[in-house]
């Protein structure tokens, strides 16, 4: 069913036309904005390269913004702050994007709850951006996805973008890397008002507010104030003179909110003029390599058929007690590193896909019961490799269409590489085989590249395959081996 709706909307069209949903963007349009952020979001591969191109698209016309981190706090009241500094910002004739970070289910990905629904004068206000992203599970409740959604935001001509967190301990971190000034809302009367706090936090905030001066809490929040504003001078680790100040706000009523915003846009300005601002935002910038690097190999893992295929399998040989978590690891990282994803030819080795998984065995009798009953695997035969010394088993797991094989490989004499590795690292995963095309070009070509090699050139394996061997240095402690399959 297609959606239709501004935020909401099916990205199947827009996904061919970033350009145009690009120059729509720039026109300010909201619908197109939201659309764009959904593109950002999805987690399709073909939807990912559009998201990279509108990106590119935008990108000089980013960064005109002042960005805005705030945290705190269950209860302290941001959501109820963030909207009337938001109307208030408003009536000063900014434009406002505010993107709300939620909780959302393990399970299902999806927001819990959505701060749109709360901040019900900024929501449909003509100058004013809302937008709950969902955390999807992810340490710290924004990432990545919410720093480009702030990309497109500036590029739509919003010049004060807020990004609210989860909570205190979850996302500060995170967001302290994505924004220009960060504030921490707190109330008064909760007891010590550092507990619950991370000293990281403390460390990286900005300006903290004391919400709820009003009624009954104004005496407690007001010494609540003093107490941490002189803790902040003792406890803050920074590489300039700022000392992250202590104040107090109702966003009931308003009060102090004027007050604090001050404070923020002085500071923005004071380092936008020294050249701090550029330097942080670059700084920031380039901690964001490894997080791009860390999504799309994860993404990479999920959307390649052979890598999920080879993941499933280690799930259950982890379950069942075959391998280590840590060898499955390595096992799923080799298989992602020596694919030919997609025809683009990754690596020298291009592997075709996994060939199958060889374990070290003393006795292969021993071992029958455990893979055939416990695991389910389907014994296909048994061959000796005499050139070896090694006596293999041959076990098919999963479904027979894209099954993954097992090799059980069993020492026929004590001075076998088998037997050698056995005595040295006992029973377990040995090596990782990948099916490929003419091995002795991909044995020739790791050569030219200095990568270390046991076998410069083919021999024979089982099946009548032609095989070689990568040194395990040369492959994060795998014992890597190519396999050209006789048919």
């Amino acid at each position: 069913m297609t959606q239709t709706s501004g935020l909401y909307q099916n990205t199947n069209a827009v996904a061919t036309r970033p350009r145009e949903l690009a120059q729509a963007i720039l026109a300010a349009d909201r619908s197109a904005l939201g659309r764009g952020i959904t593109l950002i979001e999805s987690t399709r591969p073909e939807h990912q390269r559009e998201a990279e191109q509108l990106l590119e698209l935008l990108d000089t016309h980013t960064g005109g913004s002042m960005r805005v981190g705030v945290t705190g706090l269950p209860g302290a009241g941001k959501s109820t702050f963030i909207e009337r500094l938001g109307a208030m910002l408003l009536d000063d004739g900014h434009r406002v994007a505010v993107l709300a970070v939620d909780p959302s289910s393990d399970v299902s990905g999806g927001s819990i709850l959505g701060d749109k629904t709360r901040m019900t004068r900024l929501s449909p206000a003509p100058t004013a951006f809302v937008r709950p992203s969902p955390a999807a599970g992810e340490l710290g409740g924004v990432a990545r996805k919410t720093r480009e959604s702030m990309l497109l935001c500036e590029a739509a001509g919003f010049d004060v973008v807020i990004v609210e967190t989860v909570g205190v301990g979850q996302s500060e971190t995170t967001v302290a890397a994505m924004t220009d000034f960060f504030l921490a809302i707190l109330i008064g009367g909760a007891g010590d008002e550092l507990q619950g706090i991370k000293r990281g936090l403390i460390e990286t905030v900005d300006l903290i507010a004391i919400n709820k001066v009003d009624g009954d809490g104004e005496t407690r929040a007001k010494q609540a104030a003093g107490e941490l504003a002189a803790t902040m001078r003792f406890i803050t680790k920074r590489n300039d003179d700022w000392i992250p100040p202590v104040l107090t706000c109702s966003a009931r009523t308003g009060a102090g909110v004027r007050d604090i915003w001050t404070n923020v846009a002085e500071r923005i300005q004071s380092l936008r003029s020294s050249g701090q601002l550029r330097e942080r935002r670059l700084a920031q910038a380039t901690k964001w390599i490894d997080q791009i690097v860390r999504d799309r190999l994860a993404s990479l893992v999920r959307s390649d058929p052979e890598t999920a295929r080879i993941r499933a399998a280690c799930e259950q040989l982890v379950r069942d007690g075959a391998i280590t978590t840590a060898e499955a690891g390595r096992l799923i990282t080799q298989t992602l590193i020596h694919r030919d994803i997609d025809g683009r030819g990754l690596g020298m080795i291009r592997a075709k896909g996994v060939n199958h998984i060889g374990i070290a065995v003393r006795s292969l009798a021993d071992q029958r019961a455990f893979y055939e009953t416990t695991l389910g695997a389907v014994f296909e035969g048994e061959e000796e490799v005499t050139e070896q010394g090694v006596r293999v088993a041959f076990y098919r797991l999963g479904p027979e269409g894209a099954p993954v094989r097992l090799e059980l490989l069993e020492p026929m004499r004590d001075d076998s590489p088998i037997a050698k590795f056995i005595e040295k690292k006992g029973e377990g995963l040995h090596h990782v085989a990948y099916t490929v095309d003419d091995i002795a070009s991909r044995l020739a070509e790791l050569k030219s590249g200095n990568v270390r090699l046991i076998d410069e050139t083919p021999r024979a394996g089982a099946h009548g395959a032609k095989i070689g061997f990568l040194h395990p240095k040369a492959s994060m402690g795998v014992l890597t081996e190519l396999c050209e399959p006789a048919h």
